[in-house]
């Protein structure tokens, strides 16, 4: 026989469990989103950003937690063993398909999120590198992203009869006549072997003569004649029409704005520093805006290439439904003030948000054209790594090890020939991958 105890003891139960129900249904949830954008002034914005969000549904309660994207991995790691991880977090392509290929990431939710925005709102090349790995659905939601450009004093090229520096050959040439050491040098590009700097300035190029880690099908294709001959040619640029020394972003960015060079790869961040709106040690020439021209697709040996860098919403699994919510708020009624946060860093991947980013006064110093060459490159750029529907998560240990920098070192001091290089290179992978 039950007590009367024990049936006060269940109904209590019962009671609260359908109190739990019922405010789950009136106040609605919660939804935690760590974001990478941890400056004051973007952080208001985005606390700006959540407030009229939670005016507009006042049962949801957002938390912004600004996270430095270096220390995500540990604070994840942490937050998820003390039993109360985010919802939704900014992320960068390699850690969103790391974390995806973890088991960690809430694709049913994220492809529901696009499919309720649109697909056809993306950009393809955005939506090609985050289709899951099983064909079905998208491990994270297509944010914002930056491209990597050759940028080319305009002025200059015209003085000498140069034409953009949009293949390999025309660089080089520029490079060559506009070297005028020590008053100014033809190129300035990653060159420390320990910077991801140098990486993505080199993969920008090594994409262009079609020189891949991976092919479609999985295997180490590193040791190639299109690697040999990127590594060449980027470390005889550095080495013959470059300044001395090391290059990592700070250096390549003060040559360039204090009119210390002709040409210069670096991303599309720096078109906010030629236009002057970032406080640095150096401050950019005159009219430097006018006279910069940029070119997002380099014309290689082999094919063209284009390189960038997108970041992502990437909803955890456990996640809240709220933050399907909270995410397709921000990819429309927010998406333009998120990107105008840094419009020269922050170029759409929604078709939708075009016209609208392109209107921001910074954008509008520059010639037209260059802003559309800035567009051709979102929309077609590529990664190694990543094909339509096939990732390889052990690229993000590639490039924490700086295996292509230091590669890149060797062959530029001559201390390795570009087939030791690429042999070299093949070897270090395959450990990586056998661990």
């Amino acid at each position: 026989m039950f007590s009367h105890s024990f049936f006060r003891i269940v109904l209590a139960s019962v009671v609260f469990s359908l109190v739990l129900a019922f405010a789950s249904v009136v106040f609605g949830g919660e939804v935690t989103f760590w974001t990478q954008e941890t400056e004051k002034e973007r952080m208001e914005i985005i606390r700006a950003l959540a407030e009229e969000f939670m005016s507009k549904n006042p049962d949801i309660k957002i938390n912004v937690v600004p996270v430095e994207e270096n220390d995500i991995p540990t604070k994840l790691g942490a937050a998820k063993a003390a039993g109360n991880p985010p919802d939704i977090v900014e992320l960068g392509l390699a850690p969103a398909t790391g974390y995806a290929s973890e088991g960690l990431l809430d694709i049913a939710m994220t492809t529901e999120v696009i499919q309720n925005l649109g697909e056809e709102t993306f950009s393809p090349a955005a939506l090609a590198l985050l289709r899951s790995v099983q064909g079905e659905g998208y491990i994270a939601i297509p944010l914002d992203a930056w491209i990597q450009l050759i940028y080319y004093r305009k002025d200059l090229f015209d003085q000498a009869g140069l034409g953009a520096p949009d293949t390999w050959d025309g660089l080089e040439k520029a490079a060559k006549a506009l070297n005028t050491p020590p008053k100014r040098f033809g190129i300035a590009m990653g060159s420390h072997p320990e910077k991801l700097f140098t990486q993505q300035g080199f993969e920008f190029i090594a994409l262009s003569n079609g020189a891949r880690i991976f092919n479609p099908q999985g295997e180490l294709v590193v040791n190639s004649p299109e690697m040999e001959e990127a590594l060449e040619w980027y470390a005889m640029m550095i080495r013959e029409y470059g300044p001395p020394g090391y290059l990592d972003w700070r250096e390549t960015n003060q040559y360039y704005l204090t009119d210390r060079v002709a040409t210069a790869v670096y991303s599309s961040y720096l078109l906010g520093d030629i236009a002057g709106v970032r406080d640095r040690e150096w401050a950019p020439i005159e009219g430097l805006p006018s006279k910069t021209g940029i070119v997002a697709k380099l014309n290689g040996p082999k094919l063209s290439g284009t390189y960038g860098e997108m970041y992502t919403l990437a909803i955890l699994k456990g996640a809240n439904p709220e933050t399907k919510q909270w995410a397709e708020f921000l990819m429309s009624d927010g998406y333009v003030r998120w990107l105008f946060m840094a419009v020269y860093g922050k170029a759409p991947v929604r078709v939708s948000a075009i016209d609208q980013w392109k209107e921001h006064e910074i954008l509008k110093l520059y010639d037209p054209q260059a802003i559309e060459n800035l567009l051709e490159g979102i929309n077609s750029f590529r990664r190694w790594g990543y094909f339509e529907g096939i990732s390889f998560p052990v690229i993000e240990k590639i490039y924490n090890l700086y295996l292509f920098p230091k590669a890149v070192d060797k062959v530029r001091t001559k201390e390795w020939s570009s087939s030791q290089a690429v042999k070299w290179l093949e070897d270090e992978i395959r450990k990586l991958l056998e661990e």
